[in-house]
């Protein structure tokens, strides 16, 4: 039986405006570890395997690189842009040197629940020294105007429309080997879990994106994999509840999005309209990855 009742207004402007989303992605970028290059998939591989995001600081050297990088976020947080997939795709096209082409994406509802906020751009001090604390790494600064000091850049980031979230521990609800009701907590109170508890169902699995069929295809037979299960007891109930759902992770190859943009197929430029069946088919169509 369908649900006959008229959509709210809240619900018809986001089906018709391309440029709203329900979804945040979380950009991977490859970076040095121990004095080591880690390339995206390595680090996209390392989140997947340990179901959570590490924070950070944001450093962001300056345009004119006069000076060293510097940090742009007062406590560490983990950072997640609300564009669409439309955008993001453009975005990593325009800025292959600053964005690439692999992230995670969650469910805006549950992050929201979770404690992640949209960015306050300003470039009015007083209005961060205004907010406590526990609350400044929710100012951004923002100020469209070029600076002479600077070359002429402005400092506008706006179009990644960020939101940040600062990690804490969260419970989950599960189901024991009984089949009795219990509640575990996220792996740890200084990371941000990938899986969120759901607004309407007990997970939101996140989704991937990857440059390719074959990224994801390979990405795909890897999450069939059992993760590394953690020795301590909590983190080991944890550890065995993702396992159990890490495989059922969509992966989004993102050369099929473009092309199916291309080809004028709107359902394709947003996360909640992408026909995931049909790119299960498409994945499986093109054959195994070598």
């Amino acid at each position: 039986m369908t649900d006959e009742r008229p959509k709210r207004d809240w619900q018809r402007i986001r089906e018709q405006r391309h440029d709203l989303t329900d979804w945040l992605i979380h950009f991977t970028r490859g970076r040095t570890i121990k004095e080591k290059w880690k390339s995206p998939l390595v680090i996209l591989k390392r989140i997947l395997d340990g179901g959570y995001l590490l924070p950070g600081r944001g450093y962001r050297a300056s345009q004119t690189m006069t000076r060293g990088a510097q940090p742009t976020i007062d406590r560490k947080a983990v950072c997640f842009t609300e564009q669409p997939l439309n955008a993001f795709v453009h975005s990593c096209s325009v800025l292959p040197g600053r964005y690439e082409r692999y992230g995670i994406a969650v469910q805006r509802q549950p992050l929201f629940r979770y404690g992640g906020r949209p960015v306050i751009y300003s470039n009015d001090t007083r209005i961060r020294d205004a907010l406590p604390p526990s609350l400044r790494h929710f100012w951004a600064r923002f100020d469209p105007v070029p600076d002479d000091n600077y070359e002429g850049y402005p400092l506008d980031w706006t179009h990644e429309r960020e939101w940040r979230v600062v990690p804490h521990e969260v419970p989950y609800p599960y189901e024991t080997d009984r089949g009795e009701r219990s509640t575990c907590w996220s792996p740890r109170s200084d990371v941000v879990p990938i899986v969120l508890p759901g607004i309407d169902e007990w997970f939101a699995l996140p989704v991937v994106v990857v440059p390719s069929v074959r990224d994801a295809q390979r990405l795909k037979r890897w999450l069939k994999e059992p993760p590394k299960l953690r020795k301590h007891k909590d983190l080991l109930v944890f550890s065995r509840v993702y396992a159990q759902v890490r495989e059922q992770i969509r992966v989004v190859p993102l050369d099929v999005v473009e092309k199916r943009i291309e080809a004028g197929e709107e359902a394709w430029r947003k996360l909640e309209t992408l026909p995931f069946d049909e790119l299960e088919s498409v994945l499986s169509d093109e054959g195994e990855a070598e």
